[in-house]
This record gives C-alpha cells, structure tokens and sequence, in this order.
C-alpha cells in the first residue's frame, strides 16, 4: 500500500504548494472510500485539518483518477475559503465553473463542447497570448438576480445528463455566517441529481454546526471521511527514503518525537525535514540537530508570523502568545489562565471563539492549542 503513494523514485519534502502523487504519504485509504462513493455516486463531508493533504488528494488523485476513469468528463471544483456573503459565494462559484469547463474539455474542441454544454448561454473565449491557454467567460455576473447559486448548479446538472461530473467545494465551512446560504446550498444539492459531491473543511466545530445539529439545512447530509494523522511507522518511512541519499538517519524514537513534536501535520513535518537535509548530511541526527532545523525554519518565516499577528488587537495577541508558550490548555477560562493573561472571562472566550473559527487554534482532546505549529513556536520562543 504504501509504495503505491509514495513512489521511491521521487523523493521530495514537499510544502507551500499541492503535493503531487508520488509525494503524498499515505492516504490510500482514503483514497478507495472516496473513489467508491465517487462510483456510487454518494455524498461525501471530508474533514481534515489543515496542512494534513486534503486538497492534494482530491486534486492530484482522486480527481486525476475519475477523470482517467472517464475520457470524457466534467469535474467543477471550487474553494470557498474566505466567502463574506452571498455575492462573493456567487462570483466564486461562476469563475470556478468558467475555469473547471475550461479544464475540463481540449483547447481543439472548446467551441464545439461550448455549443453542446452552454447553448442557452453566449460565452465568450480568450487565449492568453504567453501560455496559449484559452479561458471562458460566460458574460454572468453574480451582481444580477437572475444568477444564483440555483443557477450554477443548474449549469452543471445539464453537463452532468451527458457526460459523467463530479463536484468538490473545499473548505465549505467558510460559508457557515452568511444569512441564508446553508439553506441555498441545500436546495442546490437536492435539486442536482446523479452526480456524487464531495463537500471539504478543516473547521471541525463548525462543521458539527453545519452537517450534525438537527435544526441545520444540511442536517445529516452526506457521508463523513476524517483523515487522522498519519501512522507514525509510515511517516518514519517516508521521511527514512527522503534522508538517505543525503546519508542521514533518523531512529524510530527521533523520529516518533519529530512527528508529535509538530502535532503530526504533514506540511509542518516537512518544513522542518526539508531544512535538516539544508543543514546536515552524513550523519546521525540527534534531539538538537531537530530543534535547531526546527529553529532555523522558524526564522526564515518570522516576517510572515509578524504579518500575521498584525491581523490581531493587542489583547488577542497577549491570548496567542499566551497559549503558545502553555503549550495546551484545557480551561482558558480558568483563574490560572486569566491570571497569566490579565483579563477577564468574557475577552478570553470572546477571544477564543474568533481564533477558532479563523481556524488559529483547533481543539483535541479536549485541549485547545495554535493550529500551526511552527507558529505556536515562533510565538514561545521569540515573543
């Protein structure tokens, strides 16, 4: 199983971009739920974390697959990451469709599958004079009441009567705050028939508000896959096919310690990884050879921690800091905690309520902690 994910040819730590095929570390399990309710046609709620491979592999995999499955296919594929309201949901929804057509069907043919898939519409093609690559307009605006949500989804319910689509939305759970959207999404999806969705979010809280509380418009939709972390014995792989050709070695013990010691998320790992093969060569890493990688990677990323943390009052940064430096916290409204802080209940809750929901901070195992690793170090070690 694990060769079929991790090609041995490609050896790469790879970060701050998707993860192609043969550096996706794990995840066949995945894999096969996906690819079988993609077949049956089911609805799927894929909950991960960030930085844990999601979006890679829906992307370099899964929807590799189904459209190596099908020769000819459409696959509508947008990320809602960030929407504010119903027009920004809209306006990201059309330029996604206008883009996943565009992927979807060979530049020779794009005038006549326009005709076969858009003969309501009049859209427009452009070719970008550097890349050659064309790019559709469907001369839409989501400014106009006429095109809705409905509207999007109705496009891609007549593409779907002749050719086999499928749908992906990542990080669903951004639209949760906007007025009316949940129950738009829900008449969408009940009136597309035949075309399995795949619904992504890295927000588990409000994903449970979502998809589980019995009032929601998405009440009980779908099927739910959860990505854990992955096995320590295969990720200590991984990390052993990448280091050896650099001569280093890593034992199991180091290596178990590396994986908790970023919470055991992929991109953190291999940020860090990939900085000990920048540093060292031929040699036996010890706990230190970690932690100065680990510094050293913290360091190239200071100004974009510092960007960050402009985004937060100086109460909220106090809180961060705070709870960087305490590692976890199961109660930050605890009289301990309020006393290392200075303030009161109600800013502390109000505080963590908004850095969950930025997705700053996540909750496991009862404990909250800072969601980025490197981050919460950053934030321990030099603030």
């Amino acid at each position: 199983m694990y060769d079929t994910i991790c090609n041995i040819d490609m050896k790469k730590f790879i970060f701050d971009r998707l993860v192609d095929r043969e550096n996706i570390c794990n995840l066949e399990k995945e894999r096969q739920q996906l690819t079988a309710h993609i077949n049956n046609k089911a609805n799927v709620v894929v909950f991960a974390p960030r930085n844990y491979g999601k979006t890679s592999l829906l992307k370099n995999i899964v929807i590799d697959d189904f459209k190596k499955r099908n020769k000819k296919s459409f696959v509508f594929f947008t990320d809602l990451l960030g929407v504010k309201d119903l027009s920004s949901i809209i306006a990201r929804l059309i330029g996604a469709f206008e883009h996943s057509f565009t992927e979807s069907f060979p530049v020779k043919h794009i005038m006549e599958d326009l005709k076969t898939f858009l003969s309501n519409l009049q859209p427009t093609v452009s070719i970008d004079s550097i890349t050659g690559s064309p790019s559709i307009s469907l001369g839409i605006s989501p400014r106009n009441r006429e095109y809705s949500i409905q509207y999007v989804f109705a496009l891609i319910q007549d593409i779907s009567k002749k050719i086999p689509t499928l749908i992906v939305i990542d990080e669903f759970q951004d639209i949760a705050a906007i007025d009316e959207a949940q129950a738009l999404f829900r008449t969408s999806f009940q009136e597309v028939d035949n075309i399995p969705i795949i619904l992504m979010g890295s927000k588990r809280h409000i994903l449970h508000n979502i998809f589980s509380k019995a009032d929601a418009p998405l009440a009980s939709w779908g099927i739910d896959i959860e990505i854990p972390p992955i096995p320590y014995a295969e990720y200590s792989e991984y990390i052993h096919e990448r280091f050896v050709s650099y001569g280093l070695k890593l034992d199991n013990e180091l290596s178990i310690y590396l994986q908790n010691l970023l919470y055991r998320v992929p991109e953190s790992i291999n940020i860090v990884c990939q900085q000990i093969i920048e540093l060292f060569s031929n040699r036996e890493l010890s706990k230190d050879d970690i932690h100065q990688a680990l510094k050293v990677a913290i360091e190239n990323r200071e100004r974009r921690y510092e960007s960050a943390l402009l985004m937060y009052s100086k109460v909220e940064e106090t809180v961060l800091i705070q709870l960087a430096k305490s590692g976890q916290i199961e109660k930050p409204q605890s009289i301990a905690f309020l006393e290392k802080v200075s303030l009161s209940n109600r800013t502390v809750g109000k505080c963590f309520v908004r850095f969950m929901d930025l997705g700053i901070i996540e909750k496991v195992d009862a404990a909250y902690r800072i969601s980025n690793p490197l981050f919460g170090f950053y934030l321990k070690w030099y603030r």
